[in-house]
């Protein structure tokens, strides 16, 4: 499902997230329609924008490595090279 919200995101809005999980091949939307409107994790997604905001953080994905924060996603020699320099200062 995540790849036809990627590809219709001029659609976010227009059509529910039931149709767009029936035209994904959701089996229950029924369920996926329960989950949708389940509110009992709103709390840690407010708290989890607080700390994003309290963070700076810009977007998705953001990499935070003792006290590093990379926006978007390190290829593996990135990384690599990150965590290295990480050991490195604690030796």
């Amino acid at each position: 499902m995540h790849d036809a919200l990627f590809k219709q995101q001029e659609r976010l809005g227009l059509k529910s997230w039931s149709e767009f999980a029936s035209a994904s091949g959701v089996k229950d939307v029924t369920l996926f329609a329960t989950c949708v409107n389940d509110i009992s994790q709103i709390d840690r997604v407010v708290a989890g924008k607080a700390l994003g905001k309290k963070l700076d953080i810009q977007g998705t994905p953001t990499l935070l490595i003792n006290g590093w924060k990379l926006g978007g996603s390190p290829d593996s020699q990135e990384l690599s090279r990150m965590v290295k320099a990480i050991l490195v200062s604690k030796s």
